[in-house]
């Protein structure tokens, strides 16, 4: 497997148990530097520059999954196009799976790319995301002052994270499902219904983000109060109680609230 990130995932690579934990059961071609960005020059560190990413990949043997970690140093107006400009050039070296972690909000820009991510998905079916952002919620001691790079306790959590996004059934290999139109700050629910199988069926999220107000219940429901307008993608496993049963790659469309028109004064 092909790891590719800036020095967020040092708190992996420089500690042989968070190091384990992600190794269960593959190889790792770790390929972390200082400071490294997508494209253009990256930041330097003790005086060099790392190769970009779109620098790097070309001189690896890319494997057919691949994490890539990566948008804390890139600037966030270019991010998009260099994101995708990534993904394509993996794809055509050969990866089959890329999972890119999702960034830690700290800023109102990594927001920004987050849905830039998200918007990803919709055209990229051999990405997913491993939610980082949701996933280290409450978790304030798993980072340095920065809110940026990790204790090692962070890179434990990080890589249990990213082993669990590894064993989790390839994303998008099941039926592609899209819930009914929901409207933002409107309540909503709907339940996800299973491509075959019998149920009762115990769903979960493997990758992706549900639009903030709507959560899955492990029935299967989507539910609450969007508060995000635009289309997200959710990858979700369903199963019985002794068995997988599959996957499904959920679309989730919200549209923006209509602002109603205050009444003019009679005169």
């Amino acid at each position: 497997m092909t790891v590719i990130s800036d020095s967020v995932l040092t708190s992996i690579l420089w500690h042989q148990e968070n190091m384990d934990v992600l190794g269960q059961g593959v190889n790792l071609d770790m390929q972390v530097a200082v400071g490294r960005r997508l494209a253009g020059v990256s930041v330097p560190f003790l005086g060099v520059s790392a190769p970009t990413v779109m620098a790097l990949v070309p001189t690896l043997t890319i494997q057919p999954t691949v994490i890539v970690e990566m948008g804390y140093n890139d600037d966030p107006s270019l991010f998009r196009g260099e994101a995708e400009q990534a993904v394509d050039l993996l794809v055509a070296r050969g990866a089959q799976r890329i999972i890119w972690v999702t960034l830690a909000e700290s800023k109102p820009e990594f927001a920004s790319m987050n849905k830039d991510l998200q918007a990803l998905l919709l055209v990229h079916p051999q990405l997913t995301l491993a939610d980082w952002n949701l996933y280290s919620q409450g978790h304030n001691d798993w980072f340095q002052t920065d809110h940026l790079h990790l204790m090692p306790a962070g890179g434990f959590g990080m890589a249990t994270l990213l082993h669990a996004a590894l064993v989790s059934p390839l994303a998008g290999s099941g039926t592609n499902v899209s819930l009914p139109r929901a409207t933002q700050k409107r309540p909503f629910a709907v339940t996800v219904k299973a491509p075959g199988g019998s149920g009762p069926f115990v769903w979960s999220t493997v990758a992706g983000v549900l639009p903030r107000g709507l959560s899955l219940s492990r029935t299967g429901t989507v539910s609450g109060v969007p508060q995000q307008a635009g289309s997200f993608v959710v990858d979700l496993t369903f199963e019985t109680a002794t068995a997988q049963i599959g996957d499904v790659r959920l679309t989730v469309n919200v549209a923006r609230a209509q602002h109603k028109a205050k009444p003019r004064k009679q005169h």
